[in-house]
């Protein structure tokens, strides 16, 4: 089970760092590098496990946790007699402006503002 381990976090670590490295120029001369990628069967599989990991961490992640704030926050405010729209509209143009950090300032100012629920 190691051996299999070990055999797939090498090239995985190192498509992590193509990117990089293609970013930067090839430190290969064209044909020197085409001869060492025949030697690596599916290295283009694990570029995409890279490419797939950091679109996973820096796009989509975020978009789903404000998503879910967006609906936390209306839910909460239309339950507590406030107007929950008004609450996303403020999230959405903080998270557009100041990114991760209007998030976080609108979800601590509505937890600072926000009424008691109503008694039943």
């Amino acid at each position: 089970m190691e051996w299999l381990i070990n055999k797939i976090k090498q090239p995985y670590l190192l498509s992590l760092s193509i990117p990089l490295v293609s970013a930067q120029g090839s430190p290969f001369s064209d044909e020197n590098f085409s001869r060492i990628v025949e030697h690596l069967p599916g290295i283009g599989w694990f570029a995409g496990l890279g490419l797939l990991t950091v679109c996973l961490i820096f796009l989509i992640l975020p978009l789903v946790i404000a998503i879910l704030l967006c609906i936390w926050i209306y839910k909460d405010a239309e339950q507590r007699g406030k107007e929950g729209i008004l609450w996303v509209i403020l999230l959405i143009i903080a998270a557009i402006v100041f990114n991760i950090f209007g998030i976080i300032f609108i979800v601590i100012l509505w937890l600072a503002v926000r009424p008691p629920l109503p008694s039943r």
